[in-house]
């Protein structure tokens, strides 16, 4: 009996049911908080990322340039770099142009030289064998040894084989020549595209890899019509 005199209410008695949503709602809780802990990253990883950012590790090993070194490409004059991009797009053009105005020869030296056109052909297609052989020499040359001195000496090459080709007495001259004139001259095309990324930004390197797209393709289409 309690002190006022009333007797105490009858208590509510324990129930399953009670235990049962006690534990349902333990459960969420730690369901809700391991979701959270999956999504979220651990601590030490983002310190790590947060420190990374306020304080970016450097590469010993990463060669840059100074601020404002007059050697490097991308403080060139405009003028300069499409200077350098028509010309480079030109020599484009005359390699590409040498591929196809070969053919419109073949019947003529086939007669000349007693073998059907079909063998004549080989002179277009050595010179494409040239084009795939050449890029896999001239390509990490250029990364080794800088952009200038391999597209030089590949074009060097490239004119060097047109003289046998013009002179030859022979099939087989004509066949060589016409192939290291391709591999020579696949230089402005292994070479070109990574140049202008080493001196136009961006926006206006695709204007002038435009250029250079186009010709690679007016060269194959404009040999057939000069050479006929």
């Amino acid at each position: 009996m309690s002190e006022k005199g009333e007797s105490p209410g009858p208590s509510r008695p324990y129930s399953l049911a009670d235990d049962a949503s006690g534990k349902s709602r333990k459960e969420q809780d730690e369901a809700e908080h391991e979701i959270e802990e999956s999504f979220a990253p651990p601590k030490d990883e983002e310190s790590a990322f947060q420190q990374h950012e306020a304080h970016p590790a450097k590469d010993p090993n990463l060669v840059e340039w100074d601020e404002g070194d007059v050697e490097n490409p991308m403080n060139m004059s405009r003028a300069r770099k499409w200077r350098i991009s028509i010309i480079t797009a030109l020599m484009t053009f005359v390699v590409s142009f040498g591929s196809s105005v070969f053919s419109t020869a073949t019947n003529v030296t086939a007669e000349q030289f007693g073998v059907s056109s079909e063998v004549m052909i080989l002179g277009v297609t050595l010179y494409v064998v040239g084009f795939a052989c050449g890029p896999l020499i001239w390509g990490p040359l250029s990364e080794i040894f800088g952009r200038r001195n391999p597209l030089m000496i590949g074009m060097f090459g490239f004119i060097i084989f047109q003289i046998p080709v013009a002179v030859a007495t022979n099939l087989q001259t004509i066949f060589v020549c016409r192939f290291f004139a391709g591999a020579f001259g696949s230089a402005p095309l292994a070479i070109v595209a990574g140049l202008y990324v080493d001196f136009w930004d961006p926006v206006t390197r695709a204007l002038a890899t435009m250029g250079f797209a186009a010709a690679t393709f007016a060269g194959p289409a404009a040999g057939p019509i000069v050479g006929e």
